[in-house]
C-alpha cells in the first residue's frame, strides 16, 4: 500500500474520521506508514465478518448505505472519536480492570507482542511508526 495514491474519497480502509472543534470530517490517514494491513488471527477475522453482516442488515433496516468503517452510531454513520472513547471508558467502568486510556491499548498490544518474542521491526510495521528507536522506547 505504501507509495500509492489514495484519495479521501477511497474505500474507509483508506480513510480516517477526525474530530476538530466538535466538527467530524473524513481525512485521508497521515502518512504512507500510517497505511498498512493488519494481520488479524483467525477468530478475530471471522469475528470482523460477522460484525460487518450485522452492520449491513442494521443500515438496512435504517434504509442507508452501509458506512463500511468497524465502528459505527446507532444512524449506521461512522462512529466519532469522541463516542469511541467514551463508549470505551464506560465500558472499562463496568469491570475490575484498571483505568487506562484507549489510545494505551496500542501500547498493550506492543507490549503483548514483545514478550510473546515478535520482532521489533514487525511490531514497528504493526504500529506505524516511523523509526524502530520511537517502537522501543
Amino acid at each position: 500500500m505504501a507509495g500509492e495514491r489514495h484519495s479521501s474519497r477511497g474505500s474507509p480502509a483508506e480513510r480516517q474520521i477526525q474530530q476538530y472543534d466538535g466538527r467530524v470530517v473524513q481525512t485521508p490517514p497521515k502518512t504512507n506508514c500510517s497505511r498498512r494491513a493488519v494481520a488479524l488471527d483467525v477468530m478475530t477475522a471471522n469475528m470482523s465478518r460477522r460484525h460487518r453482516v450485522l452492520q449491513r442488515g442494521e443500515a438496512r433496516s435504517l434504509r442507508r448505505s452501509p458506512a463500511g468503517y468497524a465502528s459505527t452510531n446507532e444512524h449506521s454513520d461512522p462512529a466519532t472519536p469522541d463516542y469511541l472513547t467514551r463508549r470505551f471508558a464506560e465500558m472499562l467502568g463496568e469491570t475490575d480492570l484498571p483505568p487506562i486510556r484507549l489510545h494505551d491499548l496500542r501500547h498493550v498490544a506492543a507490549s503483548l507482542a514483545i514478550q510473546a518474542g515478535a520482532d521489533l521491526k514487525v511490531i514497528q510495521d504493526q504500529l506505524g511508526h516511523s523509526s524502530i528507536v520511537i517502537t522501543a522506547d
